[in-house]
């Protein structure tokens, strides 16, 4: 459980200077050099001045009560207001994009035409994982043969109707 908080103050320090250091509020580009140096580094707790003192971020409703809780936690470590709309990833997408958002939470990375369409470079952090179980409930049936090839063959649409003889026993 430590771990994942420290993960979690990873990605939203991040997402925190990133903000401070030319989120969609600002319009212009990330100061280099020295002038990028944050004074306060990291913050562990409290505010620091320099740093912005709130976020906006948009996107998948995947991950959003897990957002939920590491925000909540966040806010109590260092004051940083953070805002997340769960809207789904074309929203996030769209969000940084217009950069109308500091961060946009999307399920997969963006297509190279998404980040050539985007106003400024994009930087992926994979925030949280998930996992697709196959499960049924059909009257009648009571077994399956979900292989690796019959599973594939499901979600790849070839496999439409559950009498289909590949996945009788």
């Amino acid at each position: 459980m430590r771990s994942l908080w420290k993960s979690l103050a990873a990605f939203l320090a991040v997402a925190t200077l990133a903000a401070a250091c030319g989120g969609a509020g600002s319009g212009q580009p990330a100061a280099t050099g020295s002038a990028a140096a944050n004074p306060c580094g990291i913050p562990v707790t409290g505010k620091c001045a320099d740093e912005a003192q709130s976020l906006s971020g948009a996107g998948a409703t995947f991950p959003a009560v897990i957002y939920t809780k590491w925000i909540d936690e966040y806010n109590k470590l260092t004051g940083v207001q953070v805002n997340f709309q769960a809207i789904g990833s074309g929203g996030g997408i769209k969000g940084i994009t217009d950069k109308t958002v500091d961060f946009g939470a999307t399920d997969n990375a963006m297509t190279d035409q998404q980040l050539t369409d985007a106003k400024s470079p994009m930087l992926h952090l994979p925030a949280v994982m998930g996992g697709i179980v196959a499960t049924y409930n059909v009257a009648g049936v009571t077994s399956l043969k979900l292989t690796a090839d019959t599973l594939s063959g499901i979600f790849l649409g070839d496999i439409k109707k559950w009498n289909d003889p590949r996945l009788a026993t």
